[in-house]
């Protein structure tokens, strides 16, 4: 991104919540000024609102009707806004509004948008029965643009008082602020929660059945089934390397969840520093399953390896394994 274009962007995203141009814009006006450019932009926003209402297959061409009367409400708006002594009257019809508002925009330096250079001579057209000679193809058109050109207009237009706008202010900055906190409150949760350092890991089997793998127990997901499915044989095991010697504080094992929850059980929960020699920290007699899973805690043993092995000639069915660091105090 280039300076230029940063530099523009902070003035936006600066100017949206600060609102010092609306504030300064609003200041200007007197009040009996105000009351006029607020009775036109009410009257758009009704026009433009009804528009939108009557966009359909037969009444397109009433919609760029009310499209075209909001944008003449508009442009007597945003030219009030600069010369409360504006006859408006006179302006309309003389047919040069928009000619008028052209000139203002020179003036201020406003560069419209393509779709409002494109729906300008529908705006400033001054025969009202052209309308009905169009196609409906092109009266769909019309009112996409007039859409677009109508509400861009309506934006440069300020006709709340100044405490409004200090009004508006306060809550954008307060919604941000909010948003601020709830995001460093997720980062802290983030930083501060265990992680799951079993997650993708190398995982290995005894024997693996029903077209799942072992890596099927460490992907992150819980799918009603089972992520891994032994072959039925004699003490089936399965085990997962963490990478490196972990403090391990919790183990998480969650069991298929469609059926036959006690078909690992007895389970042992092992650990080892070299994959080879295998201890026991834990042991399961009770069925578990994915929404009760049995949860060891295995008092901060040391251990690269983890492996799950059911005592007896059985299948060994997981849905997912979870270990969980103890965090250094």
């Amino acid at each position: 991104m280039s300076g230029a274009t940063f530099s523009r962007v902070g003035g936006e995203v600066r100017e949206f919540f600060l609102l010092e141009h609306d504030e300064r814009k609003s200041a200007s006006l007197t009040e009996s000024q105000r009351a006029a450019v607020r009775a036109y932009y009410d009257a758009a926003m009704r026009r433009m609102s009804a528009a939108r209402d009557l966009r359909g297959p037969d009444q397109t061409r009433a919609a760029v009707s009310l499209y075209r009367a909001a944008g003449e409400s508009l442009a007597f708006a945003f030219l009030l806004s600069r010369d409360a002594g504006l006859d408006v009257g006179g302006l309309a019809s003389s047919g040069s509004t928009f000619e008028r508002l052209g000139q203002a925009f020179e003036i201020e330096q406003i560069q419209a948008p393509p779709a409002f250079e494109s729906a300008r001579a529908t705006l400033s057209s001054a025969d009202a029965w052209a309308l009905d000679s169009v196609t409906r193809e092109r009266a769909t058109l019309d009112a996409e643009g007039l859409e677009r050109s109508t509400r861009w207009l309506s934006t440069l237009i300020h006709p709340y008082p100044v405490r409004r706008v200090r009004a508006r202010r306060a809550v954008r900055l307060g919604v941000a602020a909010l948003a601020g906190l709830g995001a460093l409150a997720w980062l802290a949760v983030r930083a501060f929660s265990p992680r799951d350092v079993a997650l993708r890991k190398v995982a290995r089997a005894s024997s693996s059945d029903w077209g799942t793998a072992p890596a099927g127990a460490v992907d992150g997901e819980k799918n009603g089934r089972f992520g891994f499915h032994s072959r039925d044989e004699k003490s089936p095991w399965w085990s997962v390397d963490l990478g490196r010697p972990r403090t391990i504080a919790t183990v998480k094992v969650f069991g298929r969840g469609d059926c036959c929850f006690d078909q690992s059980v007895p389970l042992a929960l092992e650990v080892s520093d070299d994959g080879v020699a295998y201890r026991v920290v834990g042991e399961r007699a009770e069925p578990f399953s994915e929404t009760e899973p049995w949860v060891a805690r295995p008092a901060g043993v040391v251990a690269r390896f983890v492996r799950l092995r059911t005592e007896r000639a059985s299948v060994l069915v997981l849905g997912e394994v979870e270990v969980y660091e103890r965090r250094r105090e």
